[in-house]
């Protein structure tokens, strides 16, 4: 969720549990947090998917949910010569990869491109994290190895199949079409960064390429003359992309706890009338209501429009 009760019993006024109960409150703020994401057009919080994209003959591609997470690791010593499937993978460092599903089963499992050989790589999935292993690890074939250059893991994990049709066609998107992070494309990355708040995936050539997306002059250049980049090859859903975008737990931008705290506590103040009071009286009390907008958005969207998702 993108607020707390702690954060919304702590504006005045909301901290009375006899007249906010704490289950009507829980309640109050599912709605806000689906509200708010819907507007934003955002998941915002941590998350993994696998979405399909089509190329488009473009350098880069736009991934729909964002910041996106990149991590780039080595296998340890204490997985080498282990054969995959396995339920825990050693490396090196964790540090930038999704933590896993937090024990939610329903959630989406991370995803990791794993090394197996020189030119070999396959997919592991994975439900959580320490420091220097990745547990409830599922999938994937061949075996790991600490030795350098045959050791590396990777995510995002990216599949080119010009047959692929969003996942649909027979035996799409095949071990074989894996791509490999850092020699075949690549995640924009903020400065000074490990994430990609553009979401952009880049294609890149280079040795080894072969008709995805190499072009030889790119490699041989010193002519005057216009050159063709690197591009995702055209195709209907030939493009497979297992990744993890969102904030991680405690790091929701401080505007969008903010805007979601406030619209829960417009929910619990409207609720006897209806609608904020333009005015109210004590003797034979009464009270008139603001009728013009749509009062639960309208007061929080500065404060959102930073982050909203926009189409151009």
């Amino acid at each position: 969720m993108l607020t707390t009760v702690e954060a919304v019993g702590a504006i005045p006024g909301m901290g009375n549990v006899a007249a906010v109960p704490i289950a009507w409150l829980n309640s109050l703020i599912g709605a806000a947090d689906s509200a708010i994401k819907s507007y934003l057009k955002r998941d915002i919080e941590l998350q993994a998917y696998v979405e399909f994209y089509s190329g488009e003959g473009q350098t880069d591609i736009v991934i729909n949910q964002y910041p996106v997470l990149y991590g780039q690791t080595t296998i340890a010593a204490g997985s080498s010569g282990a054969v995959l499937p396995q339920t825990t993978i050693n490396v090196v460092s964790t540090a930038g990869f999704n933590p896993g599903t937090a024990g939610n089963p329903n959630a989406t499992p991370p995803s990791l491109a794993v090394q197996t050989g020189l030119t070999t790589w396959t997919t592991v999935t994975y439900t959580g994290t320490t420091a220097t292993t990745f547990t409830g690890c599922s999938g994937g074939t061949g075996t790991l190895t600490s030795v350098s250059g045959f050791n590396g893991v990777a995510s995002p994990v990216v599949f080119y199949d010009p047959a692929g049709y969003y996942g649909q066609s027979q035996n799409a998107f095949a071990p074989s079409t894996q791509l490999v992070l850092g020699s075949q494309f690549v995640v924009l990355l903020d400065s000074g960064g490990k994430v990609s708040n553009r979401g952009l995936l880049r294609k890149i050539g280079g040795t080894g390429q072969g008709f995805v997306g190499f072009y030889p002059e790119i490699m041989y250049g010193g002519k005057l003359s216009a050159t063709r980049l690197p591009s995702w090859p055209r195709g209907d859903g030939s493009l497979k992309v297992q990744y993890s975008a969102g904030y991680r737990s405690g790091k929701v931008p401080l505007e969008i706890g903010y805007a979601t705290a406030m619209l829960v506590a417009q929910m619990v103040r409207v609720m006897p009338s209806g609608a904020p009071l333009s005015s109210e009286g004590i003797g034979a009390y009464s009270y008139s209501v603001l009728t013009s907008r749509v009062p639960e958005m309208g007061d929080i969207r500065r404060s959102l429009a930073t982050y909203r998702e926009s189409s151009w």
